[in-house]
Formats: C-alpha cells, structure tokens, sequence
C-alpha cells in the first residue's frame, strides 16, 4: 500500500487514499459491532421464554382481576407500571407476582436467575440505534459516495498513475462491506418488527429501500433501557421477597421452639407433681405403717404381760 501511494503523483490524490484507507475500516467496524450487538440483544429478547412466562402470568393476573376488561397482550408501558402499582399491604404488584413465582416449585424452577440472563441484551442497551446504527450508515455510505465521485474522476482523467486502480480496489471492498452491514440491518428490522408485535412498541423504523430513511421520533427506540430497568427492578422485588422468606421462616423456627419449650417445660412440670404426689403417698404410707407399729408395741394387752428376760 505504501509503495502504491509513493507512486501516485498527485499529493492532493494521496491524501485522499490515505484518509480514506484510515477513515472508512474504523467507521465499518464500528457500524457492524453495534449492529451485530443490537441484534443478539434483540434477539436474546424475542426469544427468551422466561420473559413469555413472566408476561403470561402478568397478563392472566390482570385478568383475573379485571374480568370486565380482559387484556390480550402486553405493552412496555405496563412494565413500568408492575412496581408503581401497590396492593393493601403496601407491596408492589411485582413483589407479589414474583411471590406467587417463589412459592410454586414449577414456575420457581422455571424462572431460575430471570434477571441474570440477559448479558447480550445489557450489551445492546448501551447502542444508541439512530446514533451508532443508522446515522453511521448514513456516514459510510456519504464516504462511499464520495469514493465513487473519485472513482468517476480518475476515468475521465485518464491518467496512468496507480490512483484508479487503489481507488477501484478501495470501492470494492468498501461496497462489500456495505453489502454485508445491509444484509445486518435487514436481519434487524425483521427482528424490531417482531419485537413491535410482541410488545406492542409501535416503532417507526428506517426504511432502508433507496437509501432513504424516515426521521425517528424522539425515544420511539428507547425500549431497551425500558427491559433493563425491569430486570434490575425484578432483581430487587426478587432479593426482597428471599429475605422475607427467610424472615417467615425464621419466625416460624422459633415460634416452633417456643411451642416445643413451653411442651417441654409443662411436661416436667406435671412430672414434678406426680414426683411430689408419689412422695406424699410414701410419706402417708410410712407414717401409716410407724403408726401401726407404734400401736402394736403399747397396745393395752402387751403392757399387763411380764417381760420375757
């Protein structure tokens, strides 16, 4: 490469294969990460059953509480809302549905570590998609634009210096390369399209036909931090409602040793009075039998009779 810049001419025509040999990988690597991140996120959302489960217990509670306005679906916003809602003990919807989970050893077992499972999806809340994804897109494809106007340049120029050709090569690789991130991007409008249905987003997403995409509202793809804070709310609900078990069973331990102490101590009690009734039947027996004895000796008949020496 070095050898091929050293012999184009032009210095103006070597910079420009220079910035670009050095702008254009950074900026493809880059859009191709996050989109590639965004997607396991995405994925790892659409595709986790816990999250099913959870969502269908949610939606047949409320069902069960509402029977007159029957839900058949989840939006995000209810999310947000499962903490802020309170029974009459002053617990949140949440901590009594992940209550219900806890103390039923199927869905117990079936929800093991829910909120730890999401690493791609932690991940993929840190891309911004209208920043990092499709405003980057924009950008490479303004830098292969710009690559192609060069290109077309060096034709009509028809000089026989290395320019075309590196420039030839550069469009090439950098078309692919667009070709691939393109291919990424429609995976994941797929993807955003079955999340919207899943969870009622109703998204506005780019449209990526022609080159052209729609403006996006304001914080209508901000859904991924709205899963984060669920999950780490639901870890919260979830270590709470371990300590209150603890707790429970901790006082019912106790309450059980209470229970078997005062058994206890009412037993030796009542042995202690059949020990002392016991002893007061012996001590009326000895005195009973010294009685007797005493009146056999210094009865009237013994008294007249001499003594046999």
């Amino acid at each position: 490469f070095v050898y091929q810049i050293g012999s184009i001419p032009s210095v103006s025509k070597r910079l420009k294969a220079w910035i670009y040999k050095l702008e254009f990988p950074n900026v493809y690597d880059r859009l191709l990460q996050h989109t590639l991140r965004f997607i396991s996120g995405v994925e790892q959302l659409c595709n986790c059953k816990q999250l099913e489960f959870f969502l269908a217990l949610v939606m047949a509670t409320t069902n069960y509480m509402n029977p007159k306005k029957k839900g058949y679906g989840i939006n995000i916003a209810s999310l947000e809302k499962l903490d802020s809602t309170k029974a009459t003990d002053k617990r949140s919807f949440l901590w009594h549905l992940i209550s219900i989970i806890e103390h039923n050893d199927t869905y117990r077992t079936l929800m093991q570590d829910f909120s730890h499972n999401f690493s791609a999806l932690r991940f993929a809340n840190k891309v911004n998609l209208t920043v990092h994804i499709f405003e980057a897109r924009k950008n490479a494809r303004s830098q292969l634009a710009k690559l192609s106007q060069s290109l077309k340049t060096a034709k009509m120029s028809n000089t026989k210096d290395l320019y075309g050709p590196l420039m030839k090569s550069f469009y090439d690789a950098a078309k692919d390369k667009m070709d691939v991130v393109d291919s990424k991007l429609k995976i994941l409008d797929m993807k955003l399209d079955k999340l919207s249905v899943l969870f009622n987003l109703g998204l506005q997403l780019p449209k990526l036909k022609n080159n052209k995409s729609k403006a996006l509202k304001n914080g209508s793809l901000e859904f991924l931090s709205v899963f984060v804070k669920f999950l780490d709310l639901y870890a919260v609900r979830h270590a709470e409602v371990l300590e209150e078990d603890v707790k429970l069973q901790r006082l019912e331990e106790l309450r059980k040793i209470k229970i078997n102490t005062k058994v206890a101590s009412e037993e030796t009690l009542h042995n202690l009075n059949d020990g002392r009734l016991h002893g007061l039947k012996i001590f009326e027996t000895m005195k009973r039998n010294r009685r007797m004895i005493s009146d056999s000796m210094f009865s009237e008949d013994s008294d007249d009779e001499e003594p046999d020496w």
